[in-house]
Order: structure tokens, then sequence, then C-alpha cells
């Protein structure tokens, strides 16, 4: 079995399709809050629960953890052990968009009314909209058109191990903790090469280096 059947065997697998709209208008206790949780950080008391779903391969990711644990997808990645998981602020939208337009290969996932999709595609570079609130995308890849970086509160660089080796990823969380899309490195699933293993690494450490989405106090390297 391959890294992109290990990965669809693990987690369901979802895209963004090509939009066509006009321009309108470390231990986990590091990365926990000791307050009550909360949409985005995950409280102390629920550090337990995630280390240990999170402590084996294959890891689930967080749309898949949440009915289980009963928080939202972004508390429960603030809570992952920090050598699987850094995030920080929506807020950083733009750098890490840039960042990932470096990227050689990269598989959209989105989830939209139950339904599952996924669609290979680099990463557009993109613009704010000079009428709006949008993030307006190239047209030359797959994915294009107009994204809400505003309607982010959270962006997570993610390294899961599956029963084939890694899926590595950047997730996108909106105000609710559900996540709003993501792009895996490496478009077709498949193990990569050191020159995308070194794209995939220049986000993770891009995203290490800016505030953190929730409290923590050390950073991890990507393996």
């Amino acid at each position: 079995m391959n890294t992109r059947l290990g990965f669809i065997a693990s987690v369901a697998m979802f895209s963004m399709p090509a939009l066509a709209l006009a321009d309108a208008a470390a231990t986990p206790a590091t990365t926990l809050t000791a307050t009550a949780p909360d949409a985005m950080c995950a409280a102390v008391a629920d550090a337990t629960r995630v280390a240990a779903l999170y402590a084996a391969a294959p890891a689930p990711m967080t749309f898949q953890a949440a009915p289980q644990l009963k928080l939202s997808e972004a508390s429960i990645a603030s809570a992952i052990p920090v050598d699987k998981a850094m995030g920080t602020s929506g807020a950083n939208f733009v750098s890490v968009w840039d960042s990932m337009t470096h990227w050689h290969g990269a598989l959209f996932l989105i989830m939209k009314g139950g339904n599952v999709f996924e669609i290979s595609s680099t990463v557009s570079p993109g613009v704010p909209s000079t009428k709006s609130k949008f993030f307006n995308l190239g047209h030359d890849a797959p994915v294009s058109g107009h994204l809400r970086p505003d309607l982010v509160s959270a962006i997570y660089a993610m390294q899961l191990p599956t029963r084939e080796g890694f899926s590595r990823a950047v997730m996108f969380y909106d105000a609710k903790g559900d996540s709003v899309f993501g792009v895996v490195a490496g478009g077709e699933g498949k193990e990569l090469n050191t020159e995308q293993m070194a794209q995939f690494k220049a986000t993770w450490d891009l995203i290490a280096g800016l505030p953190r989405a929730c409290a923590t106090t050390s950073s991890s390297p990507v393996k």
C-alpha cells in the first residue's frame, strides 16, 4: 500500500473545487490553556485524552477526533503534542499562504454538507481584494477562487503518523473551531521527496516562529 492509500485508509480525504466567483463587492500541557475549554484552545484537563489519542499511529485528523473527544477541531489541534502540530493565529493567513505557494504539489481538502472532496493542485498566489474582504487567487491552477482570511481563526501545520509514514498538511479553522479546508503537501499523496520535504519544513518553521494560536512554550522540528 503506498502512502496515499494509507492516508485515505486512515482519514477521509476532501478537497476544494476550483471556484469561478466574481470579486464580490513538546508536551501536550505546553499547548493548552488553564481555563475552561473554548472553540480554539483546549483546557489542561483535556491533555491526557488528546495526548493518548495522538500517541499511536495512525493518528486521526482533527475532524475524525472531534466526535470522539467531544471537543472542537481547533481545540484538539491546540492540544496535540508540538512535534505533530504547530499553530498560529488566523491573522497570519497571508504569510502562511504565501509560503505554501512554493510547494511542488498539494492536495486540497474540504468537507461540505457531509460530502468529502479532494483535488490535486498547486497553491496559487493570491492578493487581497481592494473592494471586499476576499483574498483573490490566481486562475492558473485547478484550485482558484476567493478566500476569506478574516474568517480564519487558527492555522495549524500538522505531521501526523499514518500506517505508511506521515501525512503533512496545513489546516485552517474558523471561529467555531471547525476546519474550513486543508492543504496536504505532496500533491498525489506520495512520500515527499527531499525538495518537497524542505518546502513543507519552511512552512512549519514559519508557523513555529509566529505568535501561537494558543499558549505554548516550545516547538519541535519537522521529522
